[in-house]
């Protein structure tokens, strides 16, 4: 996965780690270790749920919204990680 990772040139990574089950934050560290930044979405938002994805590795975390304001802080928070941005799909 982390060779997989490294091969997309990606300098941001969105991913909800809680999707990926029990197995979540295993991907989340691998994928920081990546060399590449992760920030974490996730419907769930407590004081707990942050700290263990912080210390999973996630360089920055957001509570999922169907809010427009909450995809501008998104971004913005991508182009503050990342001045050179290469998206990959």
């Amino acid at each position: 996965l982390m060779g997989e990772v490294k091969s997309w040139g990606a300098t941001v990574v969105l991913m909800d780690p809680l999707a990926y089950g029990t197995r979540g934050m295993d991907i989340l560290g691998l994928v920081s270790s990546a060399s590449c930044e992760v920030i974490a979405l996730s419907q769930g938002r407590t004081p707990e749920i942050e700290a263990t994805l912080r210390r999973s590795g996630a360089a920055a975390f957001v509570q999922g919204t169907d809010d427009p304001d909450d995809l501008h802080n998104l971004l913005q928070r991508i182009a503050d990680l990342a001045p050179e941005l290469k998206l990959v799909q």
